[in-house]
């Protein structure tokens, strides 16, 4: 026994390094490897697993409030304020005093680096009191059962803990860098209105060329506003311009402040660095981009009143016109001939929903001949009528009812047919002469942008055909953590650029739901709580995010947009925290309209099982059947595995961000999107299955939530989640 005690003290020496306190690593950013566990084999007595399960799980708490203190050391030590401590609500007198609102927001942000110490000097003893907890449990071990019992369970708890320990680290570096990212993304000195109200609500457009592709939330009452968003998107087409255009919101139209313009060829000197911008003004005449392909000629023609000078110009075709609102414009060409005394103009037909038109039209002027003109046999124009003469080619959009829009023009002056009677060539459209330009355009204000771009060079599919084979081969790999997929997956988990396409060729070939089956089940072997069940960010988890994005599109549309309308368009007040209400705001009538809005949205969730697409049914039903089988005494654990996906990373992530899913063209508007968040805590949950252990009210932090969650009768929304879960 005692030979037995000094090894199980050996062994324990690894757990007790675990619980020092080392120097902050987040403070190095280190780089460190995923360790892959072990599956875990219960076999031992009811004691043993008693004081077993109570060191891991003590264990892990130590481990969760270590690295939240580390993220709170590393965001002091960089003035960061994290997301969760960053107070919005404006004062009263911000508006008309903005001195004061400058001070407001600096008194604030000392007051939240204040409470992050506070939190920190908070965690330190009870770090302390769960370490002596750890040793208490671990000499109890020792002490009870000999080396025959314990066999390789606490080197195996060990690393558990350890694979544990990095992936926390990995969690709050991704979350430092998006805090980073956020506090590098603003404007400043904005343009102020005129008179008392001086401050302005803002929001921000990322334009390719004249096509918006996105829009960030509106700012209220800031003439420095702060944006934080990051935004990736891939580019499907040519483009010459990256633009970012600042709006002032108004109650019928949006007018833009000013805009920071970057060419496709200039990007690189830009790429991963932060820069501040200065604003440059908007006219709407200025805002073009496209090319037109002209065909001109000029020649003579005998007629019965003798020898008139005709110019001919085709018009062939146009290329990269805008999109307008996203779609593709119905543009025409109008075509003049300009002089000192003269402009005679002509019209193309108008061609619907193409940025690339066609015309192949052809117009004739007559150029009026000099007196002193004589016939010859060889055709001559005089210089100085050439030099007075250009054509003008304008594109329009066309809009019935309304002003049409100015897509540019182009200026050819008729000199250039003097020595060749025929001239084909493009040209690259141009704003009006007439723009007003801003001899102080600093004053617009100004962007602060953080700018990654990279090319991308795709081969012809047959240089992938041997990738694709085995990447399809990896559902019925044994063991499916040596397969190309799961590698893949592992080696890009900082970087989901990989898992989509992935997603999407396993779908092309129908063989994601043997392979998101076999990932789970691995996944579930490591699985120690019933009640943690899918809640990583893990090979599984990231798979069916995916797909789900993909197959359910049509389900979420069907499901949630009518409501989420509603929702945004009625725009009925619905803040239930004292502390944000309103003047003028009855807190029982927000709290009648949040709960009409929940139960519509939870009824409406739970009735649609019929419409979810066959292959998420078939994905889920294989996420219970393994669920029941790895923990045959939680009778919940089948539904918690569905529920932690429909409700969690599916449902509520949409209704909190409608725009991101294409339920809404654009980010809501402040008072909405606080609606939308607060029915989205509220579903997560009500479809938490997860939470059955133990009280529900206990997953929200705020007192305002507990108290209008008791307005839902828990016991017939739980029947619901189970009824929808098992249809």
């Amino acid at each position: 026994m005692a030979e037995g005690n000094d090894n199980n003290k050996n062994q324990c020496e690894r757990l007790v390094g675990l619980l020092h306190v080392y120097s902050n690593p987040l403070m190095l950013n280190p780089i460190f490897p995923v360790n892959e566990r072990e599956q875990v084999d219960y076999d031992t007595h009811k004691k043993f697993t008693e004081l077993y399960r109570d060191l891991e799980n003590k264990l892990y708490s130590f481990k969760r409030l270590q690295w939240q203190r580390f993220h709170l050391e590393v965001s002091l030590k960089y003035k960061i304020v994290l997301r969760g401590l960053r107070v919005l609500n404006m004062p009263t007198y911000g508006e008309t005093y903005p001195e004061l609102l400058q001070k407001w927001q600096n008194l604030n942000l000392q007051l939240s680096y204040d409470y992050m110490h506070l939190l920190i000097e908070f965690f330190k003893p009870q770090e302390k009191e769960l370490a002596d907890e750890i040793n208490r449990l671990q000499e109890q071990l020792i002490n009870n059962f000999p080396i025959e019992v314990l066999g390789s369970k606490l080197d195996e708890l060990a690393d558990n803990i350890q694979g544990y320990d990095k992936r926390l680290q990995n969690t709050k570096t991704k979350k430092l860098q998006k805090d980073l990212n956020d506090f590098q993304c603003e404007a400043k000195h904005l343009l102020a209105y005129t008179g008392t109200t001086r401050t302005r609500d803002s929001f921000c457009t990322v334009n390719l060329d004249q096509e918006e592709v996105y829009r960030t939330k509106v700012v209220e009452k800031s003439l420095s506003p702060f944006y934080g968003e990051d935004y990736y998107f891939e580019i499907p087409r040519h483009f010459q311009c990256l633009a970012f255009y600042i709006y002032d919101k108004g109650v019928f139209q949006s007018i833009p402040i000013g805009k920071v313009a970057i060419m496709k060829e200039d990007l690189y000197k830009y790429n991963g660095k932060e820069t501040w911008f200065s604003l440059q003004p908007v006219d709407s005449n200025s805002e073009v981009q496209g090319k037109v392909h002209l065909d001109l000629k000029l020649h003579e023609v005998i007629t019965d009143n003798g020898s008139v000078q005709q110019l001919v110009v085709r018009i062939i075709e146009c290329q990269g016109l805008p999109l307008i609102n996203g779609q593709s414009c119905d543009p025409y060409a109008t075509v003049s001939l300009v002089g000192p005394s003269r402009s005679d103009q002509k019209k193309t037909k108008v061609k619907k929903k193409t940025s690339n038109p066609h015309f192949d039209e052809t117009f004739y002027f007559e150029v009026t001949r000099s007196s002193s003109y004589t016939r010859k046999s060889q055709f001559q124009v005089e210089e100085e009528d050439i030099e007075k003469l250009e054509i003008r080619v304008d594109l329009w959009n066309n809009i019935n009812l309304v002003q049409d829009n100015f897509l540019g023009e182009i200026k050819v002056p008729v000199k250039i047919l003097k020595n060749d009677s025929a001239f084909q060539a493009w040209y690259y459209l141009q704003p009006k002469d007439n723009v007003h330009k801003s001899s102080r355009p600093e004053d617009l204000g100004s962007l602060r942008l953080n700018i990654c771009y990279s090319e991308d060079y795709v081969l012809s599919s047959q240089h992938y055909t041997p990738l694709r084979d085995l990447l399809l081969k990896s559902p019925e790999v044994k063991p499916i953590s040596a397969s190309a997929g799961h590698i893949l997956g592992e080696a890009c988990r900082e970087n989901n650029d990989a898992m989509l396409p992935f997603v999407r060729l396993l779908l092309h070939h129908n063989k994601l739901v043997p392979f998101v089956t076999a990932v789970a089940e691995l996944e579930l072997r490591d699985t120690q709580e019933a009640n943690t069940i899918f809640r990583g960010n893990s090979m599984a988890t990231r798979c069916i995010d995916e797909m789900m994005k993909i197959v359910g599109k049509h389900y979420l549309k069907v499901t949630l947009k009518s409501i989420i309308d509603e929702i945004c368009e009625n725009s009925k007040p619905c803040e239930i925290d004292p502390i944000r209400l309103k003047e003028g705001d009855n807190l029982e009538t927000n709290k009648e309209n949040l709960r009409q809005y929940v139960d519509k949205i939870f009824h409406t969730i739970v009735d649609s099982s019929m419409s979810c697409p066959t292959l998420m049914c078939d994905v889920f039903y294989s996420l219970r059947q393994m669920s029941s089988k790895r923990f045959p005494n939680d009778l919940h654990v089948q539904y918690s595995a569905v529920s932690s996906f429909v409700f969690l990373r599916f449902f509520a992530v949409a209704v909190v961000s409608p725009h991101s899913f294409h339920l809404r063209p654009h980010h809501p508007d402040a008072q909405t999107s606080r609606t939308l968040t607060l029915i989205s805590k509220t579903i997560q949950t009500l479809g938490s299955w997860g939470s059955l252990s133990k009280n529900k009210l206990s997953s929200f932090k705020e007192s305002f939530m507990c108290d209008f969650f008791k307005l839902f009768q828990e016991d017939q929304c739980t029947e619901l989640v189970k009824k929808s879960d098992r249809t």
